[in-house]
């Protein structure tokens, strides 16, 4: 599903895919530079924040946490017990060699590839569960 408003906000989402491991929140981003995810403050005390062409982007990662909780309420009231989870993708992004998808704050951020290959996986979700939920929010959540 693409482009769907979100309850009670002028905001919308970018992707929602519902398949066999859950319904997943894809915010996709077109930012240029290296995406990386560094490890800020004392040590014992160190914090996961995310850069992207050197500059601190992690209000990104706030974001999109908050697109999980506002979609998880939707899905809550289907009545299905599935996990909702986020992610950011990058879509022209680089990265570096040997680089790996990363997770802050449970929000997966990688680039298309990559998230398309998580996104195939197989779940615990049926085929039916998945159908009878993207009919409930295909009807809870508009196009924007």
């Amino acid at each position: 599903m693409h482009d769907r408003a979100q309850p009670g906000s002028r905001a919308n989402f970018d992707h929602i895919v519902i398949n066999p491991s859950g319904v997943t929140i894809v915010d996709a981003k077109f930012y240029k530079g290296i995406v990386e995810c560094k490890y800020v403050g004392p040590l014992l005390r160190s914090e996961a924040r995310l850069f992207v062409a050197g500059r601190d982007r992690t209000k990104l990662i706030a974001s999109a946490v908050a697109q999980v909780d506002k979609l998880t309420s939707v899905v809550e009231r289907s009545g299905f017990d599935v996990p909702v989870t986020g992610a950011l993708c990058f879509v022209e992004a680089e990265w570096r060699i040997f680089a790996k998808p990363f997770q802050i704050d449970g929000i997966r951020v990688s680039g298309p590839k990559s998230l398309s290959r998580s996104l195939l996986e197989d779940g615990p979700v049926t085929p039916q569960v998945v159908r009878e939920l993207t009919e409930f929010l295909d009807d809870q959540l508009p196009s924007a």
